[in-house]
């Protein structure tokens, strides 16, 4: 079973919307419970990896999470604003890849995940490399497909 829900990263100042299995747990073993982060490519979104994860045999221990990258999915309004009914313009603070991976671990620590292993798509799998590399201790192996 997989959830949509959405949480505010306070250091970011938004709203990251994201998807969830697995979520039948109580507070105390969210924090040392197993978890998969699965990162979606650039113009993707994390409802598209769903068949993808359904079809893997993840234990129901196992806490599944699937953000939408900023700019990204749900997210993607924040960043284009209309000019008219025809016409979306990128606003001028396009997201850059450290703000990708900032949100990321933010979220990530928001939502008190202790340790993951990380699943990456494209530019998910570079989140999820770079992920690995600066915080070592949050993500312990990753997969990185293209």
């Amino acid at each position: 079973k997989i959830c949509s829900k959405a949480v505010f990263l306070p250091k970011a100042g938004i709203t990251m919307y994201y998807l969830e299995g697995n979520d039948d747990y109580d507070e105390e073993e969210e924090l040392d419970r197993p978890t998969l982060l699965f990162c979606h490519g650039i113009t993707d979104q994390a409802k598209n990896l769903c068949t993808f994860i359904s079809s893997l045999n993840i234990p129901s221990n196992v806490r599944i999470l699937i953000p939408d990258a900023i700019g990204h999915g749900k997210d993607v309004e924040r960043f284009f604003r209309k000019k008219n009914e025809k016409q979306h313009v990128p606003p001028p603070n396009t997201p850059t890849s450290m703000d990708l991976l900032n949100s990321t671990i933010e979220f990530l620590e928001v939502l008190k995940v202790k340790h993951c292993n990380a699943f990456g798509v494209s530019m998910g799998g570079a989140l999820a490399y770079y992920l690995r590399y600066k915080r070592p201790d949050l993500c312990y192996k990753t997969v990185l497909v293209s």
